[in-house]
């Protein structure tokens, strides 16, 4: 996919849909109620040579276009806006919702629940690259004991998406190849990168309405995917920060238990927990600055 793809189509095919919905129903509802103020006002006030009552009823529906209209706009658009809401639009919501994320579990939701739904795509699964030591690939949220929930970040699959430039489609390749991410369901798979660096993996499951993905659907992921990247990279180091703080409530709860026991030796076992923290503090300084970067 080229970087100049436009969505002037979509938009222009979405306000297609809605007008023409829009005033269809209009006229529909319009001709059902003008037959039905004529035949309850002709007969009470038409007179010979001066049709009154037809005269009210035209006035009455003639007042009614407008707000019809307008009303039948709102809720038309209301029932087709997840399905044709402007990519723009859309790319917009979810760019604003991924950098105000920075956890893992909150990521999950919007990436595999929320996008998936608004794309119509059946399922979807994120992989990421798991801290400290980045030697694997796991899927954020519930399934991570799950097969195929972890891949190596070295193994051969890795090293294929690191090489795809834009995505990839599980059907044009042998299906060893890609067995792990069939085998969750996922047929399109579009590699997340910080620069040259493969941080995490989007899966897509079959779209609902058939087996094709459409080009709105390829062209807004590919859009999201450097914001994807990022979200995913802060909520890395949310992990990191976590599990280190995890790590000095142990320390404490260590030094809680040793300093009475150990009596005379407290002041030398507080003096290497201070340095104990000491480097941990910096170590979290350390990452958040290589986040910031």
């Amino acid at each position: 996919m080229g970087g100049n793809t436009t969505y002037v189509g979509v938009d222009r095919r979405a306000r297609l849909m809605g007008k023409s919905l829009t005033l269809g129903a209009l006229v529909l509802l319009l001709s059902v109620l003008y037959l039905l103020l004529i035949g309850l006002l002709a007969p009470r006030f038409d007179m010979a040579g001066a049709p009154v009552g037809h005269m009210l009823a035209t006035v009455l529906i003639a007042t009614l276009v407008v707000p019809l209209r307008n009303r039948l706009g709102i809720a038309i658009n209301r029932l087709l806006r997840h399905e044709w809401q402007s990519s723009q639009d859309l790319l917009r919501e979810f760019g604003m919702a991924l950098s105000r994320t920075i956890d893992p579990i909150g990521l999950h939701s919007t990436l595999t629940i929320d996008l998936a739904r608004r794309l119509r795509l059946q399922s979807a699964t994120v992989w990421m690259l798991e801290p400290p030591h980045d030697r694997t690939f796991v899927t954020l949220g519930p399934t991570r004991d799950t097969p195929s929930a972890t891949l190596l970040a070295d193994g051969a699959m890795a090293r294929l998406l690191a090489t795809t430039a834009y995505y990839l489609i599980a059907a044009d390749r042998p299906s060893t190849d890609l067995a792990p991410f069939i085998a969750r369901q996922v047929r399109l798979i579009i590699p997340l990168r910080t620069g040259d660096r493969l941080i995490g993996i989007y899966g897509c499951g079959t779209p609902q309405s058939g087996n094709l993905y459409s080009e709105r659907t390829i062209d807004v992921l590919l859009r999201l995917a450097p914001a994807a990247a990022s979200a995913l990279e802060n909520a890395r180091a949310y992990s990191t920060i976590a599990r280190l703080n995890q790590e000095l409530r142990t320390l404490d709860q260590l030094k809680d238990a040793a300093a009475p026991v150990r009596g005379e030796t407290a002041p030398a076992f507080a003096f290497g927990y201070c340095l104990d923290r000491f480097f941990i503090v910096r170590g979290i300084d350390v990452q958040m600055n290589r986040t910031e970067q």
